[in-house]
Order: C-alpha cells, then sequence, then structure tokens
C-alpha cells in the first residue's frame, strides 16, 4: 500500500537560537479550496540519531484542512523538544507541547487562500506565535534548543483521527 506523502522545501542553513531570539517568518496562502484531509506546515526541524533512537527538536504552524470550520479553527502550534520519533510519548509535557490556536486569537478566521503573515520568535526558554503580527500563542515547555532548517510542506497522512482523515490516499498494485 503507497499513500500519498505531500512535498517540502527546506532551507540548508540550520538557524541556532540566540538570547534576543529567532523569528522564522513566511508569507503565504493556498490556492484554491483545501480537499480534506491535508496538513499544511511552516516550521522547523532538525533530527539526530544515537544508538538507542533518533530524537527530533521542532517548532511547528500546522494547519488542518479538516479542521477549517471546526469551533476550535485550523491551526495546530506545537514544540517538540528531544522527542523520540516513532514514541507515543505525546503526554509529556517536556518533549511535546500543542494546542490550537482558536479563532478568537487570529486577527480575522483563517482564511488560508488569502495571503497571511505567519511568525514563529524562538528564544531560549520561550516560543512564540504569531499571526499577521498579533501574538496568538506562547509555550514555556519543550522549547527545542538545537539548531534547526526552517521548513514548508503539504501533506497527507495516515488516517489517526478525525483531523487527519484523508481522502488524498493513493493506492498502487
Amino acid at each position: 500500500e503507497h499513500l500519498l506523502r505531500g512535498t517540502e522545501i527546506f532551507s540548508s542553513k540550520s538557524f541556532s537560537v540566540i538570547p534576543s531570539g529567532v523569528r522564522f517568518e513566511a508569507k503565504v496562502r493556498h490556492e484554491g479550496v483545501l480537499p480534506p484531509g491535508l496538513v499544511t506546515s511552516f516550521f522547523s526541524y532538525m533530527s539526530y540519531e544515537t544508538s538507542a533512537a533518533t530524537f527530533a527538536d521542532e517548532i511547528d504552524f500546522e494547519f488542518l484542512s479538516n479542521q477549517l470550520q471546526s469551533a476550535h479553527g485550523p491551526i495546530l502550534c506545537s514544540t517538540w523538544h528531544d522527542f523520540m520519533k516513532d514514541s507515543t510519548d505525546y503526554g509529556n509535557a517536556r518533549v511535546y507541547n500543542s494546542e490550537y490556536v482558536t479563532r478568537a486569537q487570529t486577527p480575522a478566521p483563517a482564511d488560508l487562500t488569502k495571503w497571511t503573515v505567519y511568525a514563529i520568535d524562538w528564544y531560549p526558554d520561550h516560543v512564540q506565535w504569531r499571526v499577521d503580527g498579533q501574538l496568538v500563542r506562547t509555550a514555556k515547555m519543550a522549547v527545542p534548543t538545537k539548531p534547526m532548517t526552517i521548513r514548508l510542506n503539504f501533506w497527507a497522512p495516515r488516517a489517526r483521527s478525525e483531523e487527519h482523515t484523508s481522502e488524498l490516499q493513493s493506492h498502487h498494485d
């Protein structure tokens, strides 16, 4: 079984957090109507391996097309710090911290077809997410510490929950 995965662009340079902070900013929009099950992301990322496992640091803006009309809104803001890949350690706030941004927190209702500026401000002890300059979330747990690349992607995940149910899965013989 082969599933449509998506595509991604990323920087060749890694960025390190400094005391005065680092800002990642993108002005983006999506052309046309988003099909159900698509995840579009603007994020920083790095992974490293030890003899025991592969770990990752990450700061995310994730936009879930199945959540465009939901009460809590389609934007998921997350941090990951030394998160063991392929684990189920989502309940450990020291390594994973995630929260939906509600419609009331954004400057206007989320419309991914309109140009919008998304910014991630990364500091040694916290992360802030901004939409069109307005602060929408601050996290002080699971703050990444390692140098990361900056990335933009879209993908159709395997169905794990209602938010991720995908009609974009492609099957080949």
